[in-house]
């Protein structure tokens, strides 16, 4: 139960960040719901691979950021996917919000 718990806190905090910057920044229902989808996806995903290779995640510098990176890049194209010709507003979306919640994590972790 505990195991389950550490990757839900993590999801919680990345959904409020990023569904709240997408519910103001875009005012659609849609792409809010679309938002929470991609992040189930994705942030339990990220955070079972970084606590899979702790001595690679938490023993560099570099490690998380360049994740980070790929996560953007995996969450714009699910938002390209279903948003068609708004590749470049999509794009920095995906980084503004991970970015958002990085921060956030950053804080209060």
């Amino acid at each position: 139960m505990a195991n389950l718990i550490s990757y839900l806190i993590p999801l919680g905090f990345t959904l409020a960040v990023e569904t709240s910057l997408a519910a103001v920044i875009t005012r659609e229902k849609k792409f809010v719901l679309l938002c929470v989808i991609v992040n189930i996806l994705t942030n339990p995903a990220a955070n079972m691979i970084a606590r899979s290779w702790p001595e690679v995640f938490f023993g560099t510098t570099y490690a998380i950021p360049i994740m980070e990176v790929f996560i953007v890049l995996i969450e714009w194209g699910f938002y390209c996917a279903f948003y068609k010709k708004k590749y470049v507003f999509l794009f920095f979306f995906s980084l503004l919000a991970n970015a958002a919640s990085y921060l956030v994590g950053l804080l209060l972790f």
